[in-house]
């Protein structure tokens, strides 16, 4: 199973998830790409609490079925049943999407579960790039550091990161002007890799002994992004966990 986290959206992002897919064969268009790309999808069983982790087996178009792989950790797969319904958020295109399936069949094969049910007959999902914010833990130290046009380096804390933009404590003394162009020579993430690009200061103002900034990226590689919205996915996931214990 990938490895990559999944992680559902927040009540702000769910809520976001305003355009439909109804036709069968975008559908269809849907989970194949998310099969095909081995997306792993966050599962949660209706009117239980707990996500899980899973992925699209199988997509049976001729007959109208879809299978999903076992439930992980364990403990999901001891709580679904026939019946029940799973909803599912993944992303499609780097964008959300959620969509519910009724399970009809409980089966195994090799040792490992999976579930079937019907194709399911709409795909929630945000048709435009929304740039979702995931906020870095206080008990999390991710360093960004700037190159400003005159050469002068400036180190800070990462507070929240998306794949639109950043935003960093930093020094007391520093000096921003809103609209200014730096260079992103390391922004850490939290599974230890840096990256690099240019961004654009859209605001700078003192708050408790520190300057609070937030940039908007404006040169940002592909696998960057990628890397960005890995990040974002956990540090979410990271969140939840947290909420979950509080």
């Amino acid at each position: 199973m990938n490895e990559t986290p999944a992680v559902p959206p927040s009540p702000e992002v769910e809520g976001s998830l305003n355009e439909q897919i109804s036709h069968r064969r975008r559908i269809l268009a849907v989970l194949d790409a998310m099969k095909d790309g081995r997306a792993l999808l966050s599962a949660r069983i209706e009117n239980q609490r707990g996500y899980f982790n899973t992925t699209l087996l199988k997509i049976d178009a001729e007959k109208g079925y879809v299978f999903l792989d076992e439930l992980a950790p364990a403990d999901g797969h001891e709580k679904i049943a026939v019946g029940q319904t799973l909803h599912l958020y993944g992303f499609y295109n780097n964008l959300p999407a959620h969509f519910a399936i009724e399970v009809i069949h409980v089966g195994e094969h090799e040792g490992i579960a999976f579930y079937a049910g019907p194709l399911p007959k709409l795909i929630h999902y945000q048709q435009k790039r929304a740039h979702f914010r995931a906020y870095v833990g206080l008990g999390k130290e991710l360093k960004v550091r700037l190159r400003k046009g005159d050469g002068a380096q400036i180190s800070g804390r990462l507070q929240d990161i998306s794949l639109g933009g950043f935003g960093a404590l930093m020094p007391a003394d520093s000096v921003f002007e809103d609209l200014e162009i730096v260079e992103v020579e390391a922004l850490e993430l939290p599974d230890h890799h840096a990256i690099a690009c240019s961004a654009e200061i859209r605001h700078s103002h003192p708050t408790q002994g520190r300057v609070h900034i937030g940039a908007r990226f404006t040169q940002l590689a592909p696998q960057a992004e990628r890397q960005l919205l890995q990040a974002i996915v956990e540090l979410e996931r990271e969140q939840l966990r947290k909420q979950s214990r509080d």
